[in-house]
Formats: C-alpha cells, sequence, structure tokens
C-alpha cells in the first residue's frame, strides 16, 4: 500500500514538473520574441523633427538624415523605373537648417518653423510623390506623417500671416562651388514675382542676389533659366503657384559650402542674416 502511494506520488510529481517547466520555456520564449508594437498605420520611428514657430518662415530638409537612421527591417529602395533615382543623403543639411534656424532667432527674436525628416533616404525620399518616395508598405505612415506636417504648417502660415517663406534645403555635387536656385522658374514663388517682378532675384532683394553680393556663386544668374535644378516635388506642391500655397523655394547647397566645419559655418551665418534681411523686406517684421 505504501509503496504504490509512493509511485503514484512520484508520478504526479514528474508530471507537475514537467507542465511546469513547458510553461516556463513558453513564456521565456515569447519574451525574447516580443517586438516593439506598433499599428500598421502608423511609422514604426519619428519620421521627422519639427520645430513650431512664430514667422512666416518656414525652413524645410528632406535628405539630411545619416545613414544610422533606418528602420530595422526594412529593405532599401532599388529605384527600379525612378528618373533620377538617388538614395544617398545630402551631407550635413539637416545640421545647416537647423543651426540657420537658431541663428535666425538670435538675429531676429523670431522662430522660424522647422521641419527635418529622420529617415535616411535610402528607405524613403520625402521629396518625391507617394508612389515614387518608398517601395515597401511599411513606410506610407512615415511618408503620411512628414507630409502631414507640411501641409498643416503651410495651411497655419496662411492662415496667421496670408503667405509665408518656404525654403526647402538641399546638397548637390554637380556644382560644388555654388548654390542653386530651384522654383520651376519661377512658378513656385509665383506671388513674390508678382509683387517685385524681375527684383525677385536681384542683388538689391532676392535671396540669390544677396547672396552673390557676399561672394558666394549662385546660379542660375538672372534672367537664365533653371536647368540643372528646378526644383521638387515639395516646393511644386506647396509653392504659391497653388491656391493653398506659399512663396517657395528649393535651395541646393554645393558639397564646398557643407564639408568644411569653418565654411559652413560661415554659409549659416550668412544664410541667416540675407534670410532676416528678406522677411523684413516683405513681411515688414
Amino acid at each position: 500500500m505504501n509503496q504504490r502511494y509512493m509511485k503514484n506520488f512520484l508520478c504526479l510529481l514528474v508530471l507537475v514538473l514537467l507542465t511546469f517547466n513547458c510553461f516556463a520555456s513558453d513564456q521565456g520564449s515569447s519574451s525574447s520574441e516580443s517586438k516593439p508594437f506598433h499599428k500598421e498605420d502608423e511609422c514604426a520611428v519619428q519620421a521627422y523633427f519639427f520645430q513650431a514657430g512664430n514667422t512666416p518662415l518656414f525652413l524645410s530638409n528632406e535628405h539630411g538624415a545619416e545613414k544610422s537612421q533606418v528602420i530595422a527591417g526594412v529593405p532599401l529602395r532599388k529605384g527600379i523605373g525612378v528618373k533620377k533615382f538617388n538614395s544617398k543623403a545630402d551631407w550635413y543639411t539637416a545640421e545647416i537648417t537647423l543651426k540657420v534656424a537658431q541663428e535666425y532667432e538670435r538675429l531676429t527674436g523670431k522662430k522660424p518653423y522647422v521641419l527635418i525628416a529622420n529617415i535616411h533616404r535610402s528607405q524613403i525620399d520625402f521629396n518625391r510623390s507617394a508612389k515614387l518616395a518608398y517601395e515597401h508598405p511599411s513606410m506610407k505612415p512615415c511618408y503620411d506623417d512628414f507630409h502631414g506636417v507640411v501641409r498643416s504648417t503651410v495651411d497655419e502660415i496662411r492662415q496667421r500671416w496670408a503667405q509665408g517663406y518656404l525654403l526647402d534645403i538641399h546638397g548637390q555635387n554637380k556644382r560644388p562651388n555654388y548654390l542653386i536656385r530651384g522654383t520651376y522658374n519661377g512658378l513656385t514663388i509665383k506671388n513674390l514675382r508678382e509683387k517685385e517682378g524681375g527684383d525677385v532675384y536681384q542683388k538689391k532683394l532676392g535671396l540669390f542676389g544677396r547672396l552673390s553680393g557676399l561672394g558666394y556663386q549662385v546660379m542660375p544668374q538672372y534672367p537664365q533659366r533653371e536647368t540643372i535644378y528646378r526644383g521638387g516635388y515639395v516646393v511644386k506642391t506647396y509653392g504659391s503657384h497653388r491656391p493653398d500655397g506659399i512663396d517657395a523655394i528649393q535651395l541646393e547647397i554645393g558639397k564646398y559650402y557643407r564639408k568644411d566645419v569653418s565654411v559652413r559655418k560661415q554659409l549659416i551665418f550668412d544664410l541667416a542674416n540675407v534670410l532676416s534681411t528678406r522677411m523684413n523686406a516683405i513681411f515688414k517684421e
């Protein structure tokens, strides 16, 4: 009787231990394989840095994110069928964008609106239409988030000041010693052209004319047409040629002005100063 009781007890004990071990193993496996939760209609990361402003100046940057700023598990873009495909970052343009805003605030006491992409161009190009900007479906909410902020910022600027000034900052290597203007040959600054005519490009009033006066090589020279970089999706979508847009210029900064720390620092200072003068001329700030 005692032996049979002991045998039954040992069998029951073994069964309990096996059940506990299986449960613990399942729990450990579940924990190690768990991933940060996000909904399918949400971007897996914060797609952008945004600073709200109190002046109608809007600085944007789509291609300045570094190589480390990628989303794990999302394949890189291949660009099949995309004209002028480029998946490389515009070196130091995110830094330039942010520091120009900071210098502008120091000079004027006014804070520009700032929007800077936080995802590398190898996975998404925010300066393209949605059809061409990304290849993996998980990037759609990131794209929508970024352009939702552009749209709402332009709308807010129009509501508060009726018009505004969007400077979309990029980098280029084709003409390393030049700053290149892109407005689709004046289309995206329709409002300014109607107010100022050709002077919108000239030394007295224009952004690029003022930069030229400081010794920067700029192109194209007025009245030459824009041929190398005419502008991208952002200025074409949110420019003042559209009834819900504001004046928008794409600035392509040559490699020479970006790669050297001291040259870059001088550009930031000069660009903030020129923008200050320009905004005062347009908006009487």
